[in-house]
């Protein structure tokens, strides 16, 4: 709400809107483009070196005016292949190459209509000659003839909005005289240029727009005036199509932008709709948005509150369209405020219809009007890129807006479009309807890698952050194994509410290592990859040890490099320096490798949080070491020195010890035998009560009682001490028995 408006206006025809939905049904939901909508792909079109504020279409001619005096092909550099056009071009609507004719003006031109049978174009704005001949602020050109009408009414100040009914020409603008007659802000003139004498309302502010209701009994207007003919008329208000005088128009009471702060930028209409847009700024606590009203008495059919100034709109079969630099729609189910002008979004689609309601914002009411439970439309996911200009220096990018059923035409003063240097103007088209529309505007980058979810023996999911496409709202995410895709799912989100999305692939083998891509799908089969992921699934060993109710398995693998996650739990192992992963693993047929450690007490994979199910009662793991003495795993309460759980090797020989925190009860098993030959080892450590069992290679080796009872939590530390490997530890809340340690044991060796 910070740019200051140039007086314009435009002049097209918006498809009906609905009966109101009910104000207890919220904001609508966001809805994909349709297949009758525009892409965000930017055709080839000609540029200007400044701003345009007016485009129609003739024909399969464009007309646009504006501010500038250079123009150049599609795809030139500013500054190349450069020729004169003073502030009006004309360019081919289905090529965007410039056509020859060429008038020049001396000064802004600030909007552009068509006559009734297309013949007649007219043209107003701030210049007083067209070419080496006087046209006060207005000027008729006969199109096919391509020469100025005779037609030269003079207005004594500028004129910034022409509408064509029939064959009178209706203009506002800021002048106070025509011909010397006076006129305040608004005139008729017949198709010749002669003044309708009858025809003369009083407006106290500048006449930016100007639209015909369907029934053509009445003209709509709309600007920065706060009355018509002395009558309170907050920005907009009706006026007799005859006579000029004042009708009901309901929106004003509620929609009040009218003074120095805010104003009406556009209308439209069709056949039972009035369509229009609005700015406010510096404090005025005014609409911006788009807005749609009945033309019989002006009553609200919906507003799109998005807070940005908005400047045109055109409506294109059941779309509306929109320009300007909205940074926060989500009053209306949208984005919320981005309050950063890089990210404002210079263009927007919402439905024609009603589809939901205001809703209540943290904003309401401290820098916008509440306008909560009025009925409201659905936001369309079309989000074009297109960069702000400099040249009216506002950090404005699309003023104006044309359309037809296969064509959304932009102007303004932006310098990119997409990924594409294109300055001032831009086509946009239909799939479909336009040939050139090749829809490559594809899903956006990532901002996650994915990661394993889950696996099984025979299968695998893999959760990865979604992502967004700037026309298309449902995406397919894939998860390809070589050129395979082995798991599909579909997400809709938005680019300010994404999540994750999982995809699972069945078919797979115990104990080997997959390699996956996930990509994101549009519906035009653009494609966006993410990260590759690769994960090992499990052995019949390492399934065995989910079965029997572990509550923590790290499997130390090498597809993590300061994490190893936790394949039951949600109690990952941080790994320090000096782990290496990628050893040789100790289960036969697994492909999953292990760790190996240093040897250094701070060489070690430890949690970083509290482990909330205690010291648990079995520890299991596989080591190899040729040193005597070695760390295996511990476990230690917070604020206490004491390892109240330490499973080591002493000489040789695998030690478990149990310890209260206070130290004041502990039992000790040593196994009778030495392991330090550099194999692998299978060890199992449990506590049944007081009763503590030490179990390696898959054998009870020695047994103790009078452990004492451990309650208390706090975190694991593995490997620290170790010159070795490790892999497969796991926790387990209740002591495995002898049979289950004896099968771990032989399903580890094949």
């Amino acid at each position: 709400m910070s740019a200051v408006l140039t007086a314009t206006g435009l002049v097209m025809t918006a498809p009906a809107a609905v009966a109101a939905p009910d104000p207890a049904a919220g904001s609508a939901p966001v809805e994909d483009r349709t297949a009758a909508m525009v892409t965000t792909d930017p055709l080839p079109t000609a540029q200007i070196n400044g701003v345009v504020y007016s485009q129609v279409v003739a024909g399969s001619t464009v007309f646009a005016a504006g501010s500038f005096s250079k123009a150049r092909p599609a795809g030139a550099a500013a500054g190349k292949k450069e020729v004169k056009r003073q502030n009006f071009i004309g360019y081919s609507i289905d090529t965007g190459k410039m056509r020859a004719w060429a008038p020049s003006f001396n000064g802004t031109v600030r909007q552009l209509a068509l006559s009734s049978d297309k013949k007649t174009l007219y043209v107003v704005g701030d210049f007083t000659k067209v070419g080496s001949t006087v046209r006060n602020r207005f000027a008729a050109f006969d199109i096919a003839k391509r020469k100025l009408r005779p037609a030269a009414p003079v207005f004594n100040q500028q004129v910034t909005s022409v509408h064509v009914l029939d064959k009178t020409v209706y203009v506002g603008g800021w002048f106070t005289t025509v011909d010397g007659n006076r006129r305040s802000r608004l005139a008729a003139l017949t198709s010749s240029g002669a003044l309708v004498k009858g025809w003369a309302p009083v407006a106290n502010g500048t006449t930016s727009a100007i639209v015909a209701t369907p029934d053509k009994k009445r003209i709509v207007v709309g600007g920065n005036f706060t009355t018509l003919n002395g009558v309170d008329a907050n920005g907009m208000g009706s006026l007799d199509a005859k006579t000029g005088a004042t009708q009901p128009w309901k929106i004003n009471q509620v929609i009040k932008n009218g003074g120095s702060g805010a104003s009406v930028t556009s209308l439209r209409a069709d056949k039972d709709t009035i369509y229009g847009s609005a700015y406010a700024y510096r404090g005025s606590r005014d609409f911006e948005g788009a807005f749609a009203a009945d033309p019989a008495d002006g009553s609200i059919k919906w507003l799109q509150d998005c807070h940005g100034d908005t400047y045109d709109v055109a409506p294109v079969g059941k779309v509306l369209y929109s320009a300007g630099h909205a940074h926060d729609c989500v009053n209306i189910g949208g984005f919320p405020d981005t309050r950063s002008t890089s990210a404002r979004y210079r263009g927007l689609a919402v439905s024609t219809a009603a589809k939901g309601v205001v809703t209540r914002t943290a904003q309401s009411e401290k820098l916008f009007p509440d306008y909560s439970g009025t009925p409201s439309p659905a936001l369309h996911n079309w989000f074009p890129y297109l960069a702000a200009g400099k040249y009216t220096g506002q950090n404005q990018a699309a003023w104006s807006l044309a359309s037809t059923s296969k064509y959304l035409l932009m102007g303004g003063e932006f310098t990119q479009v997409g990924s594409t240097k294109q300055q001032g103007l831009v086509r946009l088209g239909v799939p479909g309807k336009v040939k050139a529309v090749k829809s490559k505007q594809g899903p956006q980058a990532f901002t996650g890698a994915p990661v394993v979810k889950a696996a099984t023996p025979t299968s695998a999911t893999v959760t990865t952050p979604t992502t967004w496409d700037t026309d298309n709202l449902a995406l397919r995410y894939e998860l390809v194994s070589g050129s395979k895709v082995v798991g599909k799912a579909t997400a809709s989100d938005p680019f300010w509410k994404r999540g994750t999305v999982d995809l699972t692939t069945k078919g797979l083998k115990p104990g080997r290592r997959y390699t996956f891509t996930v990509r994101a799908v549009d519906a035009d089969g653009n494609r966006r990859t993410n990260a590759t992921v690769s994960l090992y699934t499990p052995s019949a060993y390492a399934d065995q040890v989910r079965t029997d109710g572990a509550t923590h398995q790290w499997r130390l693998d090498p597809e993590v490099t300061t994490s190893d996650p936790d394949r039951i739990g949600d109690l990952p192992l941080s790994l320090a320096a000096g782990v290496t992963l990628g050893a040789k693993g100790a289960v036969d047929g697994d492909a999953d490798p292990a760790a190996t450690f240093a040897g250094a007490d701070d060489t070690l994979a430890r949690t970083l949080t509290n482990d909330p199910a205690g010291t648990g009662s079995s520890i299991e793991l596989w080591f190899s070491t040729k040193r005597a003495d070695n760390g295996l795993v511990r476990f230690r309460p917070d604020g206490s020195q004491v390892y109240v759980r330490n499973l080591r090797t002493v000489n040789g020989k695998v030690q478990y010890t149990v310890e209260s925190a206070d130290t004041s009860s502990k039992v000790t098993l040593t196994s009778p035998k030495t392991y330090d030959d550099g194999a692998y080892h299978h060890v199992v450590a449990t506590q049944s009560g007081s009763t503590v069992t030490l179990y390696v290679d898959g054998k009870a080796v020695v047994s103790g009682s009078g452990a004492p009872s451990l309650s208390t939590t706090g975190r694991w530390g593995v490997g620290a001490q170790l010159a070795g490997s490790l892999d497969e530890v796991a926790v387990y809340p209740a002591a495995l028995s002898a049979a289950q340690v004896a099968e771990h044991h032989d399903l580890a060796q094949g």
